[in-house]
């Protein structure tokens, strides 16, 4: 069955996709919710969802995810600060910064916390934000947000040393025009860093075996939550060299000490059986959550 053809996520043309047994809701402010399939890239192996959301439900959704209370936002602060503090130590040790003040964009900026970390380390930064609420609210704490869904509303802006991505790539309906524009954002020797869950081939493999255990359907659902992609390892990688990156690291993100007190999750086993598994799976499987990817645009300064 042929699936979605506005979205590309390994940069192959024309792409073609294949039904999965995946189904999801989808969260809408004030619509309900959207019952999406998923779909399977025949190339690559990535899912993703069918039909892919409009602009406008996109909007809805992040709008529904919105942190407005006090105590939300204060949750969500401590959460991504160490995420943050992590990838702007990645950036400082593989990308060739600016010997002036560094510029750095925030795609996916939320509520700003991650241009607070930008600012402290001494970055001129920029946000691009979907959600025209949370670009007020950080507008209002004085940072600079663009309103949109890509980075295409930086084309006044100089070249960046870097771009973070934090746990937004998978909700980007076209995730390979956002690698290529990015690359074109950034100075040669810049960096993009992306913190992504990469589960999209455990999911698969677990809806193969979903006509057994509903348990397993269930969790293939699960992994994918509400993802509009759903990369594994291997295909994220293969992604990034098809739109010109050099991947220079790939760095657990220890933020997620909250993990390991999870009775649920045997975290120290994880670290150990995970390894193992990419190796027997020629890189497809990886089970430790949300790793960090480095990716540097090649070239001299």
């Amino acid at each position: 069955m042929e699936g979605p053809t506005r979205t590309r996520c390994c940069g192959r043309q024309p792409e073609a996709y294949r039904s999965t047994s995946i189904d999801r809701d989808w969260s809408q402010q004030d619509a309900g919710p959207l019952h999406v399939g998923t779909v399977r890239c025949m190339y690559c192996g990535t899912l993703l969802m069918d039909p892919i959301p409009s602009p406008q439900q996109m909007a809805a959704h992040f709008a529904d995810m919105a942190y407005r209370s006090p105590d939300q936002e204060d949750a969500r602060r401590r959460q991504k600060i160490g995420t943050y503090e992590t990838a702007v130590a990645l950036a400082q040790r593989f990308g060739r910064q600016a010997d002036d003040r560094p510029r750095a964009c925030d795609f996916g900026s939320a509520q700003g916390h991650g241009l607070e970390v930008l600012a402290a380390h001494g970055y001129e930064a920029f946000g691009v934000e979907l959600d025209a609420d949370a670009v007020r609210h950080s507008r209002a704490k004085g940072h600079t947000v663009y309103h949109g869904a890509d980075l295409s509303v930086l084309d006044s802006v100089p070249p960046l040393d870097a771009i973070y991505c934090i746990d937004v790539l998978y909700y980007v309906a076209d995730p390979f025009g956002m690698l290529e524009t990015a690359h074109r954002f950034l100075r040669p020797g810049g960096v993009l860093l992306v913190r992504m869950s990469v589960w999209g081939e455990t999911a698969y493999l677990a809806s193969r075996l979903s006509s057994r255990s509903a348990r397993l359907r269930q969790y293939a659902s699960a992994l994918l939550c509400d993802h509009v992609v759903g990369y594994s390892p291997r295909s994220f990688r293969s992604a990034l060299t098809r739109a010109g990156y050099r991947v220079v690291a790939e760095r657990v993100d220890p933020s997620f000490s909250h993990l390991r007190r999870d009775r649920t999750i045997h975290w120290h086993g994880l670290r150990v059986v995970s390894p193992v598994m990419r190796l027997l799976t020629g890189g497809r499987l990886h089970l430790l959550p949300s790793p960090i990817f480095v990716a540097q645009r090649p070239g001299a300064n």
